[in-house]
């Protein structure tokens, strides 16, 4: 009798345990899927930040304007400053409603942003415009050219929106920009191989023959570490 008690109590727990695990797993499937809905809703927040996060630039011109250098440089006065926060500041609020208005919407996807994206920056460009004097602006176009380049590295501003947009470079031509890179960097990586070889010979040569055969024994069957292994 305790033996038919103790199956019935096991086949009981068995049971049990079964169905925990069933609802375990369709607990788990409710989960991923509401994760996934998820996800699939943060898309157009995702899309605002990572277009705020290119709109604040620390390159863009509006950006730049806010430097005290870029103000000195350009001669700016303390009436065309104010102006000009005012107008970045507002650009930067347009952003963040925008954001807002994602986050309730869950409609906006990437070709709304790029509408969204080339309206305001008209609008910040041509609000700068009217604040700025013509030697002014012409100025600024110099300094956000050359940020790009020396910061952004020259493929990267060569085919970035601003100073493509201001070159009238066209996706043929970024194409060909990207092709020739790959080929000079190659060039270059070469040509960098061949100094260091150069150096190090000159160097090896202040060695004594016995120290230069010592070397060339030790260094003779090469050894190539590879990183996270």
């Amino acid at each position: 009798m305790r033996f038919v008690i103790c199956f019935f109590c096991v086949s009981f727990m068995l049971v049990i345990s079964s169905a925990a695990r069933a609802q375990s797993l369709e607990e788990i499937r409710k989960l991923q899927i509401q994760r996934a809905a998820e996800a699939a809703e943060m898309d157009a927040v995702m899309a605002a930040h990572i277009h705020m996060a290119v709109s604040f630039s620390p390159y863009s011109r509006g950006r730049l304007l806010t430097n005290a250098q870029v103000q000195k440089d350009l001669e700016l006065d303390q009436d065309q400053i104010t102006e000009l926060r005012k107008i970045q500041d507002n650009y930067q609020k347009q952003i963040r409603d925008e954001i807002k208005k994602a986050q309730k919407n869950k409609s906006y996807n990437s070709k709304k942003w790029n509408e969204i994206s080339q309206r305001l920056t008209k609008e910040r460009k041509s609000a700068i415009g009217a604040v700025l004097l013509p030697h002014q602006s012409k100025r600024l176009k110099q300094i956000a050219a050359q940020m790009e380049l020396k910061n952004r590295g020259d493929l990267n501003a060569l085919i970035g929106s601003n100073l493509a947009s201001e070159l009238g470079i066209d996706d043929e031509q970024k194409e060909r920009l990207k092709k020739r890179a790959a080929e000079v960097k190659k060039e270059l990586e070469e040509k960098v191989a061949k100094l260091k070889k150069e150096a190090q010979q000159k160097l090896f040569r202040e060695l004594r023959p016995d120290q230069r055969k010592k070397l060339d024994e030790l260094t003779r069957e090469k050894f190539e570490y590879k990183r996270g292994r």
